[in-house]
């Protein structure tokens, strides 16, 4: 969450850390002590979903199972959520995914309590950012730079705009240096010359 905001006005709004936008893809509503919902997009048309509460002693065992009515009226699993709680705020929500073997990859998505009363929840799905991969193939995290990896601030402001005011020749690449090649590594022209 970004500034102190808190989860909630993220699910009403729309908008998320850093200008991402999110996007409301669904809703779910307390229905005679059944969470029940849908999730619908562009591509994807899930009008009857509901969700499992899971029965655990484990920490890391999700909140809910998300299912889905199949064609053949049967509820099958499609996903999990876990419960999460906002460092800014301390409120409850919920993260997780679901997947098919339809779908080209999982979708992750949020669940944000809108109101109390009749414990209803907006679905909220934004694009994860890309894993970066390091020189060495390592991968780096999902989120910003926040150690000093020797490269410096780099010329660019937030907004990605070059930014030149403050460059010194610190900043700039050194250049190669020659190399001395060992005497088998002379090329025939230098041989003939020689």
């Amino acid at each position: 969450m970004s500034g102190g905001e808190r989860p909630q006005a993220l699910a009403k709004r729309g908008n998320g850390p850093h200008g991402v936008s999110h996007m409301n893809i669904g809703s779910f509503k307390s229905t005679n002590g059944q969470l029940l919902g849908s999730i619908a997009t562009a591509h994807i048309d899930l009008p009857r979903l509901g969700l499992r509460p899971v029965e655990s002693d484990s920490d890391k065992a999700p909140a809910f199972e998300i299912m889905a009515l199949n064609v053949a009226r049967r509820w099958v699993q499609i996903g999990a959520l876990w419960e999460q709680t906002s460092n800014s705020s301390g409120e409850v929500f919920y993260q997780g995914r679901f997947d098919d073997p339809s779908l080209t990859a999982p979708v992750q998505v949020m669940l944000f309590r809108t109101d109390d009363e009749t414990e209803t929840y907006n679905v909220v799905w934004n694009r994860p950012l890309p894993r970066r991969e390091n020189l060495d193939g390592s991968r780096q995290g999902r989120g910003r730079r926040t150690i000093d990896d020797g490269f410096g601030t780099g010329n660019a402001d937030a907004n990605g705009q070059m930014v030149e005011e403050g460059a010194t020749d610190a900043d700039a690449i050194p250049p190669m240096t020659p190399t001395r090649r060992r005497k088998s590594e002379t090329t025939a022209d230098e041989t003939v010359a020689a």
